[in-house]
C-alpha cells in the first residue's frame, strides 16, 4: 500500500506542470483526480482546525468533524470519477469537476 501511495505522489508531482495549462486535457484531468483522492483525508483535519479556531472546542470539533467528513467524501468521490473518466471528455470537457483542488471555498 505504501508503494502505491508513493507511486501516486511521484506521478502527481511529475504531471503537476500540466495542471496549469490553459486548455486542460486528459493528463490534467488525471492529475487533478489523483490529487483530489490523495488530499481528501486532509479535509477532515483542516475543517476541524478551522472550526475550532472560530468557536469553542466542543462545538468547533463536532461541527468541523461533520463538515470534514462530508468534504472528504465529496472530494474523494470526485477524484475517483476524474481518474476513472480521464480519457473521456465528461462531464464538462477535461476541466475539473470541482472549482478548486486546494480545497472548498466557503
Amino acid at each position: 500500500m505504501k508503494k502505491i501511495f508513493v507511486c501516486m505522489v511521484i506521478i502527481s508531482m511529475a504531471l503537476s506542470p500540466c495542471a496549469f495549462a490553459e486548455n486542460p486535457g486528459p493528463i490534467e484531468k488525471l492529475n487533478t483526480g489523483l490529487w483530489n483522492v490523495m488530499s481528501s483525508p486532509g479535509e477532515i483535519f483542516s475543517s476541524v482546525y478551522e472550526n475550532r479556531t472560530g468557536t469553542g472546542l466542543l462545538a468547533g470539533t463536532s461541527h468541523g468533524l461533520l463538515e470534514g467528513l462530508s468534504r472528504f467524501v465529496v472530494k474523494g468521490v470526485t477524484g475517483i470519477v476524474e481518474v476513472g473518466t480521464f480519457l473521456i471528455p465528461w462531464p464538462n470537457g477535461y476541466s475539473p469537476i470541482l472549482d478548486s483542488t486546494a480545497g472548498f471555498d466557503d
